[in-house]
């Protein structure tokens, strides 16, 4: 008799936004998405089953979740897995609840310590073990991988494995700038030009190589360049965002070996201004689309997990 592959609901859930997708064995069928562990109003089960909705009427196998949903503010906390890890470890490292009528699993994070300091990461490790899925080049030997967001992830693996990272708070930090500062309030204008954005992002990279004397003492250009030099709003928004990707570059590129070449991982448009900025260090990159990562990385762990309560 035919029958219908089992549906799922597989979710990534940041602290900005909660992404869901209905699936069977083949594709996504629905798409819908939620607010963000940070951006919550109600408890994170009650945010969980009211954005799921009707979905709940089909015949679900299972909802498999990534990111902050298994932080401590977040539907359970998992433990976070210790680097060097594999994605079989970091699969095995998933807790299972039951939630009404649904079946959860939600995701480990993982940590490391470098530099004489912890540091973690929950969610990016979806991508990567979902990249290493689907590229088997990313299995063997050493590579860099470079996830571009909020908090920017500089990710050593080994045959296989995520062996160290590090976090950059570069998104957060040109927000804190760009909207909270007094560094693009000169009462300018107000429409927002791509073709000058891109070409003072491409200015503030240059700042950042020529210069090397970091974003505290170079920042204060944006201001002054609109001020004395008659730059729009939107060319200085981009010279702060290049300086602070160029920043970024340049103090973890050496650190993390980037001469061997770098592949991207996130949202089209951010690799795209990562991958122009370490083009013009003369540094190779390669880009891999965040979203089909994370895709593979959840149907990974759906068909892999060994879930368990916490």
């Amino acid at each position: 008799m035919d029958r219908r592959p089992a549906q799922r609901i597989l979710g990534d859930w940041g602290t900005t936004r909660l992404r869901l997708m209905l699936v069977d064995d083949r594709q996504i069928l629905e798409q819908r998405e939620g607010p963000g562990i940070g951006a919550l109003t109600r408890s994170p089960a009650d945010t969980l089953l009211e954005s799921i909705g009707d979905w709940r009427e089909r015949e679900l196998a299972r909802v498999v979740l990534a990111g902050m949903a298994g932080s401590r503010n977040g539907l359970l906390e998992v433990p976070y897995l210790q680097a060097p890890a594999d994605r079989f470890a970091w699969a095995r490292a998933a807790c299972s609840l039951t939630l009404q009528d649904l079946n959860v699993v939600v995701a480990a994070g993982l940590s490391c310590e470098r530099d004489g300091a912890a540091d973690v990461m929950r969610g990016e490790e979806n991508q990567i073990y979902g990249a290493i899925e689907m590229n088997p080049a990313l299995s063997a030997d050493s590579h860099l991988l470079v996830l571009p967001g909020t908090h920017s992830k500089w990710v050593e693996i080994g045959d296989g494995a995520i062996v160290r990272f590090h976090t950059a708070l570069t998104g957060e930090l040109y927000a804190l700038l760009r909207d909270h500062s007094i560094l693009l309030r000169t009462g300018g204008d107000t429409e927002h030009s791509q073709s000058e954005f891109d070409d003072g992002f491409r200015a503030g990279v240059d700042r950042a190589n020529e210069l090397g004397i970091g974003l505290v003492n170079t920042a204060f250009e944006a201001r002054t360049a609109q001020l004395m030099d008659g730059r729009s709003r939107s060319w200085a928004s981009g010279f702060l965002s290049g300086l602070t990707i160029g920043e970024e570059i340049r103090g973890l590129g050496g650190r993390y070996r980037a001469e061997r070449g770098v592949t991207l991982i996130g949202d089209p448009k951010l690799t795209a201004l990562y991958a122009s900025a370490l083009e013009r260090r003369g540094l190779r990159t390669d880009i891999l689309d965040g979203a089909a990562c994370a895709l593979r990385g959840l149907r990974f762990l759906d068909t892999t997990h060994e879930g368990h309560s916490p």
